[in-house]
């Protein structure tokens, strides 16, 4: 008996299963949320679909594997925008509009700091 054997909820219980719940219930699929998307899994694995292959917009070269895309990412500091939410961009289009109008306090004080070395100069 190894370390934390005794703990283990399932010790018999697959050779007691029919005596559990009886030789008519039978397992029930699951439901895995992955993203945005749910699927219902007997087994709860999921494999990803193979990537349509594209060409780089930054080198040019042909990638058509996820480990190549991976290593494409990696190499050239980019992300996929598959992994961000619109949500994400709204945010971040609000962030952008709101510093370059000067709505945050940090903003408005930078550029008060600003005109004022520029009048003291």
């Amino acid at each position: 008996m190894g370390k934390g054997d005794s703990r283990r909820q399932g010790k018999g219980y697959e050779a007691n299963y029919e005596k559990i719940y009886g030789k008519e219930h039978k397992a029930k699929a699951f439901r895995r949320t992955y993203g945005n998307r749910s699927r219902e899994s007997k087994s709860g694995v999921y494999i990803q679909p193979d990537i349509e292959p594209f060409k780089s917009p930054i080198t040019g070269e042909i990638i058509s594997s996820r480990s190549q895309l991976r290593q494409h990412h990696k190499e050239h500091g980019t992300t996929d925008a598959r992994d961000y939410s619109a949500g994400f961009f709204e945010k971040k289009q609000r962030e952008r509009e709101d510093a370059i109008r000067g709505r945050r306090a940090s903003d408005r004080q930078d550029r008060i700091n600003i005109l004022r070395e520029q009048f003291n100069r």
